[in-house]
């Protein structure tokens, strides 16, 4: 089995239960206006993507798991309005400078770091000029960084599926080709089973020069 595709296999297994496999309101808020497109590369089964549809725009959920986009079209609802592609955030399947916004919200933690750099270069590519890049992944120090095998610096494997733990400035330099607008790390101290965890998220928002 080719590499991808056992990451595939790994991803399809997440998506086998009858429930969705996120779950709760997604804290993602961006300003879209009526007439823009937007992509969310990785919509697994539409945590993120049904809070995208929300207004009069184009909205396109991007998985290469067939078994999570059937989940999320099973589950109907509002994501009914968005448009479904079946592709690899590697090899996106858009003409260049077509897109006004692309979303990322923990996606390319799960990519090896040639994944990463090529899912890099191919946002920067499907953005229009002025286009915005949202993204969000798993930063160091998460109560989750060193559990698994470790395969890369800072990345780990669990259950098939890759865990990369970013620092804010490996996360900048990965879309060096774009402007920098804001970028923040967000820590949220919680107890479970008794015990204190840390949750730790780097959300930033890149832009496309004109």
């Amino acid at each position: 089995m080719r590499p991808r595709d056992s990451k595939l296999a790994a991803w399809d297994r997440k998506y086998q239960g009858e429930h969705p496999r996120w779950r709760g309101p997604s804290d993602l808020s961006i300003d879209i206006l009526e007439g823009e497109t937007v992509l969310e590369l990785g919509c697994g089964d539409g945590k993120t993507l049904r809070a995208l549809v929300r207004g009069d725009h184009r909205t396109i959920g991007l998985d290469f798991s067939r078994k999570a986009l059937l989940s999320l079209m099973k589950r109907g609802g509002e994501v009914g309005k968005a448009h479904l592609v079946q592709a690899d955030c590697i090899s996106l399947p858009f003409p260049s400078l077509s897109l006004h916004h692309v979303v990322a919200h923990h996606v390319l933690e799960h990519l090896e770091a040639e994944e990463r750099r090529t899912a890099a270069t191919e946002v920067v590519r499907v953005l229009r000029p002025g286009g915005r890049l949202h993204v969000s992944v798993f930063a160091k120090e998460d109560l989750r960084e060193g559990k698994g095998e470790l395969v890369e610096p800072s990345t780990y494997a669990r259950e098939g599926i890759l865990y990369h733990y970013f620092l804010e400035e490996e996360l900048e330099g990965l879309f060096d080709a774009l402007s920098l607008i804001s970028m923040r790390t967000e820590s949220t101290a919680r107890m479970f089973a008794g015990k204190p965890i840390r949750r730790s998220v780097i959300h930033g928002v890149f832009r496309k020069g004109l």
